[in-house]
């Protein structure tokens, strides 16, 4: 049989108040600015890349960013990570519009 992979995730946004809460991205728009991270629980070991697409369609490479392109975040079955794993967010920027990660 083949072999799948898969993980479930969670965006975890900042809030004015500096508590984190999990939103529903199908439900919930992010706004300008606004920060975020990105929980993943893996089916499977895994490494992770995550691409942002703009409203053009254009993508760009969030993790690993420039800084640590040899630094793949990596994630085993069954655990939990957060990203970005080094304590900071992403945050959402212009232009505005239908965006997917």
């Amino acid at each position: 049989g083949a072999n799948a992979t898969s993980l479930n995730y969670k965006i975890i946004v900042l809030n004015d108040d500096g508590t984190e809460s999990a939103i529903d991205p199908a439900k919930t728009a992010l706004r300008f600015k606004q920060q975020f991270r990105i929980e993943i629980e893996a089916d499977s070991d895994l490494y992770v890349y995550v691409f942002h697409e703009d409203p053009m369609g254009v993508r760009t490479i969030l993790m690993p960013d420039a800084v640590d392109k040899d630094r793949v975040p990596r994630v085993k079955k069954g655990e939990k990570k957060i990203l970005p794993d080094d304590g900071t967010y992403f945050e959402v920027g212009p232009p505005a519009g239908d965006e997917q990660l």
